[in-house]
C-alpha cells in the first residue's frame, strides 16, 4: 500500500528556505509522495528558461518509476527551486534543500576550496553504460576543459551552458536584400547574392560550409554595413541600457583575433607573446614589441595584445560610422539608458515585420537571446502570421570577422561568457547522493544534451551529436549556433594559476575591469566613450596606461 501523500504548499516552503532558494512546486501543485524519493534541483533564472529542465525531469521520473533510490521507496519526484547567481550562492548552500544546482557566474575554485561542492569524480568518470552509452561524462569534455575542471585529480563540478556574445543577423532579410558576398565563381547560382560587395568564403576561408557569403574581414563587414545603410535600412542595434553587453561582444572579438593559445596567456601568465603593441599612432600604424616571455611579473603587458586593439578599433568604426558617415543604428536605442536587452530584442524582431519600423539587419547579443525572446516571437506570430514564429523566422550567428586577410582560416573561438556550472550541493544528505548522481549522469547523456540544445538553441560544453529528430525540430538560429559551436574551439576563461585565482573578478570576461582605461568619463565602457569622440587608439593607450607595472604590483600581485 502507498504511504501517505502530503500536499506541499509553496508559500510555506519558501518561508522556510533562505534567500538563496525559492521553492517552486515543480509541475505546479505537485504533491510529495512519501513512497518515492524526492530530488530538489536548483536553476538560476536566466535566458535559457526551464523548459529543458522540466522535459529532462519528466523523462527521468518516467524512466525511474520502478527504481529504488532509498530503502523502502520506489520511484522519484523532482522539484525545481530558483537559486542565486554568482558566488553569493555559497552562503546559502547549507540552508537550502536544493541538491543538484545549475547556476552562472561562479568561481569554481573558490567554491571547491570553501568545501561547498560534493566530490563528483566517480560520477564524471564512470561510463554511462546504464544509459546505453559506452563513454563517460569526462570523455565528452575537451582536453582543455578537463584540465580546468580536474581539481587535484577530482571533479567537483561540470561546465554547463556555453553562452557567447556576438553578432546576430537576419538571414531572411540578408537573402531578400542580396547582402551576402558571392562564395563561388558562378553568379547565376546566386541570384540573391550581391556580387558588387565581393567574394567571401567567410572567416574560416573554407568553401561550401556554414559561413559562406558572410564577411571574412573587418573591411568586408563595413562594406556590408555601408551597403545596408545606403539601402535605407539600419545595419545594427544593441541595448543602450547595458553597454556591458557590448563589452562581452568586444571580448569575443579580442579572443578571436588572438586565437586560443594567445588568449589563454591572459589567465595562465605563461608563454611567448609575439603581437604586443609597442605603440600605435592615430592613423592605426602599429610598432610591435620584440617577442616577450610572459610571466606573473609582467602579465600586465598582455593588455597590449594586438587583438585587444583590433577589437576596440572594430567597435570604434561601428560607433563612428553610426553618427558621421552613415546611419548604422538608431541612437534612441543604442545609447538610450532606458532600452534594456528585451527592448532591443523586441525592436529587432519587429523591425523586419511592422511596416512603420525601419528594418534592422544585425544585433549585438548573446546566443541565449532567441530563447529569451520566445514570448515576443509568439506575440508577433499571433499578430502578423505564423511565418514570423520562432520556428519559421531565420536568424544566424555571424562568425567574428578578422582584422586582416592573413588571419582568414584561423580557427574561431566559441567564448563562454557565462561561467556556468552544474554541481551537487556539498551539504547533500547521504541518502540522497545516489539519486543526485544518477540525475547528473542522466542529464549528460547525448539524448539529454541534444534535447537541451533543441529547446534552448544553446550548446553545452561537451562533445555530443544532436539527434536527427532534435536537429530537424530546431529553429534556424538553433542550428546556426550548433554549427558555429561545432566548427569552433571552446574557450573557457579560467586558469588554475594562483595570480588568476586571487583576481578572479578582475579577469572574468564579465568584468568591467578588463576594459578599464585611464581616460576620463566612462573608463570601462568603450562604446560610451567612442560615442563622445574618444578614438580606439586613445582608449587602447589608456588601458595600457591603467595596467602599468606599478598598478600590477600593488593591486594584482599584492
Amino acid at each position: 500500500m502507498k504511504k501517505a501523500i502530503k500536499k506541499v504548499l509553496c508559500g510555506i516552503l519558501a518561508a522556510a528556505i533562505t534567500v538563496g532558494g525559492f521553492a517552486a512546486c515543480g509541475g505546479g501543485d505537485k504533491e510529495v509522495d512519501e513512497s518515492k524519493t524526492q530530488l530538489y534541483v536548483g536553476v538560476v533564472d536566466s535566458g535559457y528558461g526551464r523548459t529543458w529542465l522540466e522535459e529532462g525531469i519528466r523523462r527521468f521520473e518516467t524512466e525511474n518509476a520502478g527504481t529504488s533510490f532509498e530503502t523502502g521507496k520506489t520511484g522519484v519526484q523532482v522539484f525545481i527551486d530558483s537559486v542565486n547567481y554568482g558566488n553569493t550562492i555559497a552562503a546559502t548552500l547549507k540552508g537550502i534543500r536544493t541538491e543538484v544546482i545549475y547556476s552562472e557566474d561562479l568561481n569554481y575554485y573558490d567554491l571547491v576550496n570553501g568545501g561547498y561542492l560534493y566530490d563528483m569524480t566517480t560520477t564524471v568518470k564512470e561510463k554511462l553504460t546504464a544509459f546505453g552509452e559506452n563513454e563517460s561524462i569526462e570523455s565528452k569534455m575537451s582536453d582543455s576543459t578537463k584540465e580546468l575542471f580536474d581539481f587535484n585529480g577530482k571533479y567537483y563540478a561540470l561546465p554547463f551552458v556555453s553562452n557567447s556574445f556576438g553578432i546576430i543577423y537576419d538571414r531572411d532579410m540578408f537573402e531578400n536584400e542580396g547582402w551576402f558576398f558571392l562564395s563561388d565563381g558562378t553568379p547565376e547560382k546566386h541570384a540573391k547574392y550581391n556580387s558588387a560587395i565581393g567574394y567571401s568564403f567567410g572567416p574560416n576561408g573554407i568553401v561550401g560550409d556554414y559561413d559562406d557569403g558572410l564577411p571574412a574581414t573587418f573591411d568586408q563587414f563595413f562594406a556590408l554595413c555601408n551597403k545596408i545603410a545606403k539601402s535605407g535600412k539600419l545595419p545594427i542595434t544593441w541595448a543602450g541600457k547595458y553597454p556591458t553587453y557590448v563589452n562581452y561582444f568586444l571580448y569575443n572579438v579580442w579572443a578571436n583575433g588572438e586565437g586560443f593559445d594567445n588568449m589563454k596567456m591572459n589567465y595562465t601568465f605563461s608563454g611567448k607573446s609575439k603581437d604586443l603593441v609597442e605603440s600605435v599612432d592615430e592613423n592605426g600604424n602599429i610598432t610591435f614589441m620584440p617577442e616577450t616571455e610572459i610571466t606573473e611579473d609582467n602579465g600586465y603587458l598582455l593588455n597590449r595584445q594586438k587583438g585587444k586593439y583590433d577589437a576596440l578599433d572594430f567597435l570604434y568604426r561601428i560607433v563612428k560610422n553610426g553618427f558621421t558617415n552613415n546611419n548604422y543604428y538608431d541612437e534612441n536605442q543604442t545609447f538610450n539608458e532606458n532600452v534594456g536587452h528585451r527592448d532591443a530584442q523586441d525592436a529587432y524582431l519587429l523591425s523586419g515585420v511592422e511596416a512603420s519600423k525601419t528594418p534592422i539587419a544585425m544585433m549585438i547579443e548573446g546566443t541565449h537571446w532567441e530563447n529569451e525572446a520566445t514570448d515576443t516571437f509568439t506575440r508577433i506570430a499571433a499578430r502578423f502570421g505564423s511565418e514570423y514564429s520562432k520556428e519559421n523566422r531565420r536568424f544566424g550567428v555571424m562568425p567574428i570577422p578578422h582584422a586582416t586577410e592573413e588571419q582568414i582560416g584561423q580557427k574561431p573561438l566559441f567564448c563562454d561568457s557565462s561561467s556556468a556550472l552544474t554541481f551537487i550541493n556539498g551539504n547533500i544528505a547521504e541518502n540522497k547522493v545516489n539519486v543526485a548522481t544518477e540525475f547528473v549522469k542522466f542529464m549528460h547523456t547525448d539524448k539529454s544534451l541534444s534535447e537541451f540544445n533543441r529547446i534552448t538553441s544553446l550548446c553545452s560544453a561537451f562533445d555530443y551529436e544532436i539527434t536527427e529528430s532534435d536537429y530537424n525540430a530546431m529553429s534556424y538560429f538553433g542550428k546556426s549556433v550548433y554549427e558555429h559551436y561545432k566548427h569552433s574551439e571552446l574557450f573557457i576563461a579560467k586558469s588554475k594559476n594562483p595570480l588568476y585565482l586571487k583576481n578572479y573578478s578582475t579577469f572574468s570576461p564579465l568584468s568591467l575591469a578588463i576594459w578599464q582605461s585611464n581616460i576620463s568619463g566612462n573608463p570601462n565602457k568603450p562604446v560610451s566613450e567612442f560615442r563622445k569622440g574618444t578614438t580606439a587608439v586613445s582608449y587602447f593607450n589608456g588601458i595600457s596606461g591603467y595596467y602599468s607595472e606599478t598598478f600590477w604590483n600593488k593591486s594584482i600581485k599584492k
